[in-house]
């Protein structure tokens, strides 16, 4: 073989030798994500959360529809000092929601009952002043399962004066609190107030407490979540703490 073929060919098998180690290379090179997008804000999940049950046990709530009802007819209105009152419209409002036991054995939970919705514009006479935030709230519920099993059918009252009910193990129960009660057109955000996100610390004695243990019991407030829902949209926008 001369040696100018022996040459090229030498040259051949280079560059193919190149070639091939620079696919290898492509192909074990890592899939990296920029640091702006691996570092991205997770937002705050208003549909899905923790009911505590006390201080040790929480099961797992998921708001599933928001569903705002027109009525007709259910306020008078007067436009000026002499004229006839006329009627108009109303909203209320029905709030469905899974509860889960996320527990691997059987439960008995006093199940969560006493329900809220508030917001400025509401000062009706019938309503109460919720502390917590200071606006009037309504707390008339109707609360059903979603074949339609009022509450206190689902369990039996226990010694706190609410309903006991049964879980399976992680067993989830779809649920529905209406609020049956009208409130204007005109309002456009409420605040529906459920479920509890702190319990507050239970002890036998408090005056056996001494100071930081005695402060931090002092500042242990019960606390729930406030869902601010936009009316128009029918969709959860915001949370806030609500001091009970």
């Amino acid at each position: 073989m001369g040696i100018k073929k022996m040459f090229l060919i030498l040259n051949l098998l280079l560059i193919l030798g190149l070639f091939s180690c620079g696919k290898e290379k492509k192909k074990i090179e890592p899939n990296y994500k920029p640091a702006s997008e691996s570092n991205k804000y997770s937002e705050t999940d208003f549909y899905n959360f923790k009911h505590y049950l006390d201080n040790d046990y929480a099961f797992d709530i998921k708001i599933t529809n928001i569903r705002v009802i027109e009525q007709k007819d259910v306020f008078e209105v007067q436009k000026d000092k002499f004229s006839i009152p006329e009627k108009v419209n109303g909203n209320s409002i029905i709030i469905d929601f899974d509860i889960t036991n996320p527990y691997s054995r059987d439960m008995q939970i006093p199940f969560p009952d006493y329900y809220q919705i508030g917001a400025k514009e509401f000062s009706f006479p019938e309503y109460v002043v919720n502390r917590g935030i200071e606006i009037c709230v309504d707390n008339n519920t109707i609360i059903k399962d979603n074949k339609g099993v009022l509450l206190d059918k689902l369990g039996e009252y226990g010694s706190s004066n609410r309903v006991n009910v049964d879980f399976k193990s992680n067993e989830t129960k779809s649920m529905q609190v209406e609020f049956p009660n009208p409130f204007p057109l005109t309002i456009e955000k409420i605040i529906f107030i459920a479920f509890d996100k702190h319990v507050t610390k239970q002890v036998t004695n408090s005056s056996n407490l001494e100071g930081e243990e005695l402060e931090r019991y002092l500042a242990d407030k019960c606390t729930t979540y406030g869902l601010i829902i936009d009316l128009k949209s029918k969709k959860i926008v915001d949370l806030i703490s609500v001091n009970k």
